[in-house]
Parts: structure tokens; C-alpha cells; sequence
């Protein structure tokens, strides 16, 4: 359920990353089918979890969303939605000589200097760095089916449009699979046992926008 909240946000991210993007050189179509898209998304999270933005998808102690079967249809089929329009819409912004001209060559970053300043996330992977936390250790749900890994060498903005578009369909193939897979989940929530003192633990998630990273500190009587 984590990681389904994990994909889910990352598809409306980076809808409403293509959305801006199609703003920005005047790709009217664009700007506006994948904002629309983008709710479509959201509404999915929703269904689920309550929250257009996926707030309260977790507790300590466990998650809060799952699905019944007739949830997970209705998810599907939002899935089935965006996996043929998406695909309609990445073929004309990608066949447009006029987004390709307006993003090429525009805003480059060498892989040198991806590697420098130490970009993470989507920014390194359209610079050529292979960078994803889903694949480099691929815990939990990602170790029982494993998410591809994409990235472009070339780290201008093109390269930044062509990673969310085939990140999208990655992730869209990657749920498709989840739901036919697992047709209802019950969440599970337990009450949180005392932390054990004197302890440092660090957790490590890919998010949309790159690495998310929680460390928990514990002193000699388990409090943080």
C-alpha cells in the first residue's frame, strides 16, 4: 500500500510537471490534457486514502489505505484512462518540432556536473546518472516486483520531459500489475511498540522528487 501511494504520487507529479512544461513553449494540448490528467491521479489517491495528496496514507504503526475489490476496479479503471491517454498526449508533445525545438539544448547539466552538486532523483536520471533507490536496493514491494529504471543522457530539459513521460508509463505498468496481482487489501494498523533506547535508525525512499530521507534518535530511555 506504501509504495502504491509512493507511484501513484509520482504519476500526478510528473503529469503536472509535463503540464507546466507544455505551458512554458506554448503547447496549449498539452498544458491542458495533462492537468486534466493530473486529477485523474489525484482522485485515484483519494479514493483510497481520502486525500487528493495522499495525507494520512500512513500511521505509525502501519497504513490506512487498502481497497476493496470494487475499489480496486474503480482503480483500474482510472489506470486503464490514464495509461491510453497519456500515451495519445506523450506522442504529439514528442512528435511536436516546436516543443522539440523550444527544449532542446535548453538548460543543460552535464552528468559531470549532476554528479558534482549531487542532483538526485528525476534531475540525475535525464543526466544519465542511474540514481533510484527503487531499483539500487529495491526493498518491500519493489523486491517482489521490480520497478525499470529510466534515464537519458543527455540532461536538458527535453531529456527532463522524455524521464517523466516513460517514468509515468513505468509506473502506470508498475500499479497495472499490483492491482491485477492483489484485487482487495485490508490496511493494517497496530499500536507502535516502545522504541528501543539508544538507537539510530535511518530510512531511505524514493520520492518523486529524488531521495527521502527519515533518521530517528533514541536516548538511553527510548525517547526520541
Amino acid at each position: 500500500s506504501r509504495a502504491v501511494g509512493l507511484e501513484l504520487e509520482r504519476v500526478a507529479m510528473h503529469l503536472a510537471g509535463l503540464s507546466a512544461l507544455a505551458g512554458d513553449v506554448a503547447f496549449l494540448q498539452g498544458a491542458s490534457s495533462y492537468g486534466r490528467l493530473r486529477t485523474t491521479a489525484i482522485n485515484t489517491s483519494m479514493a483510497l486514502c481520502g486525500s487528493r495528496f495522499g495525507r494520512g496514507w500512513m500511521r505509525p504503526g502501519g497504513v490506512r489505505a487498502g481497497w476493496t475489490r470494487e475499489q480496486g476496479a474503480a482503480v483500474k479503471k482510472n489506470l486503464a484512462l490514464l495509461r491510453r491517454d497519456t500515451a495519445i498526449m506523450d506522442g504529439r508533445l514528442l512528435e511536436s518540432t516546436g516543443v522539440e525545438h523550444r527544449l532542446q539544448g535548453v538548460g543543460t547539466v552535464t552528468r559531470a556536473q549532476a554528479l558534482q552538486v549531487g542532483l538526485v532523483g528525476l534531475p540525475a536520471r535525464a543526466c544519465g546518472v542511474e540514481l533510484d533507490l527503487r531499483v539500487r536496493h529495491g526493498g518491500g514491494a519493489f523486491a517482489a516486483r521490480a520497478v525499470n529504471l529510466v534515464t537519458h543522457p543527455d540532461g536538458d530539459c527535453w531529456a527532463r520531459a522524455v524521464v517523466r513521460v516513460r517514468e509515468i508509463a513505468e509506473s502506470l505498468r508498475w500499479l497495472d500489475d499490483v492491482f491485477a496481482a492483489t484485487p482487495e487489501l485490508v490496511p493494517g494498523v497496530m499500536e507502535p511498540a516502545p522504541l528501543a533506547p539508544e538507537t539510530l535508525v535511518v530510512s531511505a525512499v524514493e520520492g518523486w522528487r529524488g531521495e527521502v530521507i527519515h533518521a530517528l534518535e533514541t536516548d538511553s530511555q527510548g525517547r526520541v
